[in-house]
């Protein structure tokens, strides 16, 4: 676990993802990058800094753009940001143990997403919708 700038906790890890690929490649596995702030952050190093650990993570993404030396224009880095996590499976012995942490180079803090403050958010343009949640698309 880390602290920005503004002393914000945090831990950025990769997870295990796997997925169907089609009938020529079968299951591959993805490992795509989480990032978790403040108590969320806390519990993750605290409890689930092992390597193996199975997470049930519920996130959002968001993503920000990075400029790579010798690359002509800046790349779309995406992140999920972990609202929240539950343990799954069984929990390994001591001894079995390694860091989830994969090594994910931690972004400058003028690079990391915008944490939930929503102190500064503008809700003026949102109205109430009536009628049933059940009606809507997704």
């Amino acid at each position: 676990m880390e602290h920005s700038e503004r002393g914000l906790p945090f831990c950025q890890f990769s997870l295990a993802s796997p997925r169907y690929a089609g009938p020529q490649k079968g299951e591959i596995v993805e490992y795509p990058d989480f990032i978790a702030y403040r108590t969320t952050a806390e519990n993750l190093a605290k409890y689930a800094a092992q390597k193996g650990t199975e997470l049930l993570v519920e996130a959002h993404y968001t993503s920000y753009k990075r400029n790579i030396e010798g690359s002509q224009y800046p790349v779309k880095v995406v992140v999920f940001e972990v609202d929240k996590f539950e343990f799954c499976g069984t929990r390994k012995s001591s001894d079995q143990t390694e860091s989830v942490a994969a090594p994910v180079q931690p972004p400058k803090p003028e690079q990391l997403p915008r944490s939930k403050d929503t102190d500064d958010l503008d809700f003026s343009g949102f109205e109430v919708i009536d009628g049933d949640p059940q009606d809507l698309p997704f």
